[in-house]
């Protein structure tokens, strides 16, 4: 077994996929999803809010400082779920924010970067155990032996 298999698309399952876009805006969105997640401030839809926005605009001369957040799906874009979020990141700052939900499809969201640290593991993971000496030894000995796919889990 090659430990270079090649998938569909041609792509090399052992090679870390392409990190997505990073921004000193999503780097400060980022932060803020995850202080917001770690003291429980976002739930259910309020979380997919935040996860899957993208922070593309802050406006700090604005009274409150105005920003501008990129939000693909419309279901997500509701003054409900704005009004709720704009509360959570004000307890969070520690001041008031004019959060503004716009339709667009942002390329830095938390989402995308917890994806992409999630697939990252798993080929890490993948290539650690197909290039493990006791494995490949298993394998050559016993030639119905083989890796189960999608068994291999990240630690």
């Amino acid at each position: 077994h090659s430990a270079y298999q090649r998938s569909p698309s041609g792509v090399r399952r052992d090679e870390p996929p392409a990190p997505p876009p990073r921004t000193p805006l999503g780097d400060r969105w980022y932060a803020l999803c995850q202080a917001l997640a770690e003291r429980g401030g976002v739930s259910a839809m309020l979380r997919q809010l935040a996860w899957q926005g993208g922070l593309v605009e802050v406006d700090e001369a604005a009274v409150p400082p105005r920003w501008r957040l990129l939000v693909e799906s419309e279901s997500l874009r509701s003054n409900a779920l704005r009004d709720k979020l704009v509360a959570a990141v004000a307890v969070e700052l520690g001041s008031p924010v004019d959060l503004q939900l716009e339709p667009g499809s942002p390329e830095d969201t938390p989402a995308k970067r917890d994806a992409w640290e999630r697939t990252r593991r798993q080929q890490a993971a993948e290539h650690t155990i197909r290039q493990d000496p006791v494995v490949l030894e298993l394998m050559r000995q016993f030639s119905t032996a083989r890796i189960v796919p999608n068994s291999i889990k990240p630690v």
